[in-house]
C-alpha cells in the first residue's frame, strides 16, 4: 500500500511541475513578443534615416520624398488625409507601391506593409 501511494504523490508533483514550466514558457513567449506596432498618426513620425537587413531608407517628410539607398533618386511620398498610415511611393505618373506604415511605441522601428506586392519590411532608425 505504501508504494502505490508514493507513486501517486510523485505523479501529482510531476504534473504540478509540468504546469509551472508550461506557464513560465507561455509568459516568456508573451513578453518576448512585445514588439508591437501601431499605425502612424502623422507622416512626421517616420522622418529620418532607416535601415533594414537589406535596404537603407531616407525619408524626408518636409519635402515629401523617399530614397532607397544613398545613390537612388528621390521618389515622391504621398500620404492620405483620411488615413495617415497609408502612403504611396511614386515618380509622379508611375506608382511604385501603396503601403501602410506602422511604428513601435518608442519610435525606433517602423514596419512598411506594401499593399499591392504583399511584402512587409521592418526598418530600424539609423544612428
Amino acid at each position: 500500500m505504501l508504494v502505490p501511494e508514493s507513486i501517486k504523490q510523485l505523479r501529482i508533483v510531476q504534473s504540478s511541475m509540468v504546469k509551472q514550466v508550461f506557464s513560465f514558457l507561455v509568459l516568456a513567449f508573451l513578453i518576448s513578443c512585445n514588439d508591437s506596432f501601431t499605425k502612424i498618426t502623422s507622416i512626421n513620425e517616420i522622418n529620418g534615416n532607416w535601415k533594414s537587413s537589406s535596404q537603407i531608407l531616407e525619408i524626408n517628410t518636409e519635402n515629401m520624398t523617399i530614397k532607397f539607398g544613398s545613390d537612388s533618386i528621390p521618389l515622391i511620398l504621398t500620404s492620405r488625409t483620411y488615413d495617415r498610415s497609408k502612403i504611396t511611393v511614386s515618380t509622379g505618373p508611375i506608382m511604385f507601391f501603396d503601403a501602410h506604415v506602422y511604428i513601435n511605441p518608442d519610435g525606433s522601428k517602423i514596419r512598411i506593409d506594401k499593399i499591392n506586392i504583399n511584402e512587409s519590411t521592418v526598418y530600424e532608425r539609423a544612428k
